[in-house]
């Protein structure tokens, strides 16, 4: 493993955690809220859905973009 610098912009990542993580934590948060306020509800069983769904493809696209910009830092050390 080599020490060679990122293609993508200093802080850049620290920028996308921020992002990552208050979405995380606006799904972790809704999700329960939402089943306590209003468990029968067929919509709130859509939303809660979908908030899962958001949580998961958030949780997906940062470790496939973790890989990408490990794999462009590998070929730019080349």
């Amino acid at each position: 493993m080599s020490n060679s610098a990122a293609p993508t912009p200093p802080g850049s990542w620290r920028f996308r955690r921020r992002i990552i993580h208050w979405v995380l934590i606006y799904c972790a948060v809704a999700v329960p809220g939402l089943t306590i306020w209003r468990p029968d509800a067929p919509l709130v069983a859509q939303v809660v859905m979908a908030l899962i769904g958001l949580a998961t493809t958030v949780v997906v696209a940062y470790v496939a973009g973790a890989v990408i910009d490990d794999k462009n830092a590998r070929n730019a050390a080349q």
